[in-house]
């Protein structure tokens, strides 16, 4: 009988240690995604508010909606693979395809105006234009900035085609797939440049 004691409380206590480390490794992930989720909120934020510096100073949006004018924040050529800190690779063109016709090639007009959930507006649906794009330690042109995060901003035109109306969309993309998007949409008012109109985070 005692060794059948002995036997049981053992495996109670066994039970209970694991218990406990399950416990304490299910907080750590919990508090380690929530610190890579604000991360990279932070991070989609700082990469709008730098390319917000280059769209206040445009003379002209009509060469950010047809993507003949781009920011200073650039890190080459708007297109190709750029690698990760932890080794993933992210595709410019991939990833802007998919954005603007839900598919990884070349996007047609007839892609372009299809009309879906994400995209209602038909022939008006925005067509994003790659704007500002780089490693979230260069937006200082330093080390200051200690980020994995990759920050991308595209531009469009608004769907109802409002003169002065302008629409950014900042994605931080970090380590193991972590990402954040923030939306903005920006007008001129009374000539005044980049007048912050409303803020539409997507979770």
């Amino acid at each position: 009988m005692a060794m059948i004691v002995v036997v049981l409380g053992t495996v109670l206590l066994s039970a209970l240690g694991a218990s406990l480390v399950m416990v304490t490794s299910s907080e750590a992930m919990a508090a380690n995604n929530f610190r890579r989720a604000q991360e990279s909120l932070y991070a989609a934020d700082a990469a709008l508010e730098r390319a917000l510096d280059d769209v206040r100073s445009a003379s002209s949006w009509d060469r950010l909606i047809d993507g003949s004018l781009q920011s200073s924040f650039i890190d080459g050529l708007p297109s190709g693979t750029r690698t990760l800190t932890d080794g993933s690779t992210i595709d410019l063109g991939r990833w802007l395809n998919l954005l603007n016709c839900r598919k990884p090639t070349p996007c047609s007009a007839a892609d372009l105006s299809t009309v879906s959930a994400e995209r209602p507006w038909g022939s008006n649906n925005p067509i994003w234009r790659l704007y500002a794009y780089g490693p979230l330690p260069a937006l200082l042109g330093s080390d200051a900035v200690d980020s994995s995060y990759y920050g991308l901003v595209v531009v469009a035109d608004n769907p109802a085609r409002l003169p002065g109306v302008l629409w950014l969309r900042s994605e931080a993309v970090g380590p193991g797939g972590t990402h954040r998007v923030v939306e903005m949409t920006v007008t001129r008012q009374d000539g005044s440049r980049g007048s912050a109109l409303s803020w539409r985070r997507v979770p």
